[in-house]
């Protein structure tokens, strides 16, 4: 099925779900920056929480620009493949749940 896919479709496709999978990075990092402040972390950035949102707002927006900018093709792939990232792990959840 791939075999049709020259080199630079392929590098697309994997660039695409690499920006992909930094969104998810940047809404993690905001999340957990809200949701528990007083959580012990190895590192501390000298910012509060308006602060980093500013600091990420311009990758943010580059990220979401490649995203607009990608083919066809390779939005279908990244639709593919993270929906179906997403069904295994609620799956693997599911099975954690039930054994318990």
């Amino acid at each position: 099925a791939m075999g049709n896919f020259d080199l630079d479709n392929l590098i697309e496709m994997l660039n695409l779900n690499y920006a992909i999978s930094l969104l998810m990075e940047y809404a993690s990092f905001v999340k957990l920056r809200v949701s528990k402040p007083d959580v012990h972390r190895p590192f501390k950035i000298p910012l509060g929480t308006a602060g980093c949102v500013a600091l990420l707002s311009l990758p943010v927006i580059a990220t979401i620009v490649v995203i607009f900018l990608a083919s066809r093709r390779t939005l279908v792939f990244a639709v593919f493949v993270n929906t179906t990232g997403f069904l295994f792990y609620g799956l693997k959840i599911m099975s954690k749940d039930a054994r318990c």
